[in-house]
Order: C-alpha cells, then structure tokens, then sequence
C-alpha cells in the first residue's frame, strides 16, 4: 500500500499541511485525484504558498509590506513556478554641518 502524502525531509505532511522552509517560505501538500482514475489514486505535489518576513510574518505572493525601515515582497514568475522574497532597506544618510 502506497502512503497518501507529501514526505519532505523524513516527515509526512497530508493535503493541506503547510510547513516552513529555509526559514523563508510556506510549503503546501496538495493531493490531486485525476478524474479519469478508476482507481482513485491520487497525485501529491508541493507548492509555496507564501513567504516569511524576518520576524516571521506571513507575506501572501504578490504582497509587498514594510516593517520598519525594510521593505519585503513575495513574488511569483509569470507561471507560479519560482517564488522569491525580496528585501529592500532604507539607508538614513545623516548630514552633519551641512548647510
């Protein structure tokens, strides 16, 4: 008998368990029966759900928030398949003497 999971890194997750990786993104387990499986078998993939700012906030694909004086932005390839998360930080230039 087949084990109906996703198994990533020695741990089993079921359709619709999210879970962090490399400490930047959401995973999700999605099983798929075809439609035309008379047997009911089902397909198990993976997919990134969303991205993790730095103090672990969750940043939906195509969001972009500010925390302090940085800037995060998850984004998608026109297809879905690669997902980044970009930071930006402000730099604060003090002048001093300046006139």
């Amino acid at each position: 008998m087949i084990d109906a999971a996703c198994h990533i890194d020695g741990k089993k997750y079921k359709d619709g368990d999210e879970w962090t990786y490399k400490e930047q993104f959401i995973m999700s387990c999605i099983g798929v029966k075809p439609a035309n499986d008379p047997h009911h078998h089902f397909t198990w993939s993976t997919k990134v759900v969303a991205c993790l700012g730095e103090n672990g906030r969750r940043i939906r694909i195509g969001e972009t928030v500010v925390e302090g004086d940085t800037e995060w932005a998850c984004t998608a390839d026109s297809n879905g398949g690669n997902v980044n998360l970009k930071k930006k930080t402000k730099i604060r230039v003090a002048v001093v003497g300046g006139k």
